[in-house]
């Protein structure tokens, strides 16, 4: 929830990185962070140690476009394609 309050609001304008490595963030944590107006200016994400899932990269092929440049998934739920 605080996540979502956080990417939702008008706060950080120029936000361009997220390190969320070990936050317990799940399929719909990833979710939320597509479908926020500051995935359009994220640069680099770290969701390394979660509890992401193979729908996680679903979630990933069908998001908007951005300028991401680095994106680490290691140690999550996520199978061989």
């Amino acid at each position: 929830p605080e996540l979502v309050l956080l990417l939702n609001g008008s706060g950080l304008p120029r936000l361009a990185e997220l390190d969320l490595e070990k936050n317990e963030i799940t399929d719909a944590g990833l979710q939320a962070i597509v479908a926020s107006p500051k995935w359009a200016q994220l640069r680099r994400i770290d969701l390394s140690r979660n509890e992401l899932s193979d729908a996680a990269a679903a979630i990933l092929l069908a998001a908007p476009p951005s300028p991401l440049e680095h994106l680490n998934l290691r140690m999550n739920q996520i199978g061989p394609a």
